[in-house]
C-alpha cells in the first residue's frame, strides 16, 4: 500500500503543471488570437479555448484534492477524487474532437474567405449595438485590418462596410484608420477615394486572420490534440490508482477489525489459593515446603506428603492417624 502515495502525489503534480499550462495556452487563443469572435463562421472557434480554460482550472482544482486525499490516505476523499477524474477524462476526451474538428475546418484555407450572410448582418449591428461594435474594433485594432474582406481581393477588404452600410453612407469606423486621433472617415467618401491605404487599413480582417491561424494555431493545436492523449491516458492511471488505493486502506481497517474479533476472550480471575503448606518442627523454628497447588482453572488438589515425625504442626489438608485400634482414615 506504501507505493500509491507517492506514485499518486507524483501524477498529481505532473497534472498541476499541466493545468497551469492549459489555462495559459487557452488565454492566448483567446486574448491574443481572438478566436471566439470568428464564432459567426464556427461554434468551435469558441469552443475550443473556453474548453482548453475549463481544463485547466478543473485540473488545477482536482489535483490539489488529489494531493491532500493521498497525504491524508482518506478513503472517501480518494473516492471522490476519483469520480472528479472521471469528469475531467471524459471533458477532456471532448477537447480533444472538438479541437482536432477545427484544425480540420482550418485546413480547408477558406474557412474565412467564404461571403457569409451572417458577417454582414453582423456588421450592419455595429453602429446600433455596442457589443458588437467592440468586437469589430478589437480586431481591427489588433490584426490593423478593416472589414471582413471579399471574393475579389484581401487588398480592399475595406469595401464591406459599404454593403454593411446598406446604402446609409456610412463609411467605415475609426478603429479602420491608420491615425485614429486625426482620421474623419465616417462618410461614403472613402470608397471612391484612389489611394484609400493613406489614411485606412485596406486588408480585409477574415483573411488576416486566417493567414495567421493556419501558420501559428493548426501547429498549436495539433500539439495540444497530441498532449492531451497522454493527459487522458495519465488521468485513467490516476482513476485506477485512486481506487486501487481506496480498496487497500479498506482491506487493511478490515483485516483491524478482524484481528480484534478473533482474540481470545480475557477470563475472570479465579479464586485465590494459597499456592504453598507448610510442615516443620515447632521447636527448631523452622518450616520445610511440603507441596503446592498448580492450577489456574481446575480445583485439583494436591495431597501433602506424609509429615515429618515429631513435627506438632498440622497441615490443613493433612489427616494425622491415631494410634487405636480400628481407627480408619
Amino acid at each position: 500500500m506504501g507505493v500509491y502515495q507517492p506514485l499518486l502525489c507524483g501524477i498529481n503534480l505532473l497534472l498541476l503543471c499541466s493545468s497551469t499550462a492549459l489555462i495559459y495556452l487557452g488565454s492566448i487563443l483567446i486574448n491574443f488570437y481572438l478566436l471566439p469572435s470568428l464564432f459567426l463562421f464556427s461554434s468551435n472557434f469558441s469552443t475550443v479555448p473556453h474548453l482548453i480554460i475549463t481544463l485547466g482550472v478543473f485540473l488545477f482544482f482536482f489535483s490539489i484534492v488529489g494531493f491532500v486525499a493521498a497525504a491524508a490516505k482518506s478513503r472517501p476523499g480518494l473516492i471522490v477524487y476519483a469520480v472528479l477524474t472521471g469528469l475531467v477524462f471524459v471533458l477532456q476526451l471532448t477537447s480533444i474532437f472538438t479541437a482536432l474538428d477545427l484544425r480540420n475546418e482550418l485546413e480547408l484555407e477558406k474557412v474565412l474567405s467564404f461571403n457569409h450572410p451572417e458577417v454582414d448582418d453582423d456588421m450592419a449591428n455595429y453602429w446600433r449595438d455596442e457589443e458588437v461594435r467592440d468586437r469589430w474594433d478589437t480586431i481591427q485594432r489588433d490584426f490593423q485590418c478593416c472589414g471582413s474582406g471579399t471574393s475579389q481581393g484581401w487588398h480592399i477588404g475595406y469595401r464591406t462596410w459599404e454593403r454593411a452600410s446598406r446604402g446609409a453612407s456610412l463609411g467605415v469606423p475609426v478603429s479602420c484608420c491608420l491615425r485614429e486621433e486625426a482620421c474623419n472617415v465616417r462618410s461614403g467618401e472613402i470608397f471612391q477615394d484612389l489611394q484609400p491605404e493613406r489614411e485606412i487599413n485596406t486588408h480585409g480582417c477574415m483573411t488576416v486572420m486566417e493567414r495567421r491561424l493556419v501558420r501559428d494555431v493548426m501547429p498549436l493545436l495539433l500539439t495540444y490534440i497530441g498532449c492531451s492523449v497522454l493527459l487522458a491516458l495519465l488521468q485513467i492511471l490516476t482513476l485506477v490508482l485512486a481506487a486501487a488505493y481506496s480498496a487497500a486502506i479498506s482491506r487493511k481497517a478490515r483485516r483491524g477489525r478482524e484481528g480484534e474479533r478473533c482474540q481470545p476472550p480475557l477470563l475472570p480471575p479465579g479464586p485465590k489459593y494459597s499456592d504453598t503448606l507448610y510442615s516443620g518442627a515447632a521447636d527448631s523454628g523452622t518450616a520445610s515446603r511440603t507441596g503446592s497447588i498448580r492450577s489456574n482453572h481446575s480445583t485439583r488438589l494436591e495431597l501433602a506428603p506424609p509429615r515429618t515425625p515429631g513435627s506438632t504442626l498440622r497441615s490443613s489438608l493433612y489427616i494425622e492417624p491415631s494410634n487405636e485400634a480400628g481407627t480408619v482414615i
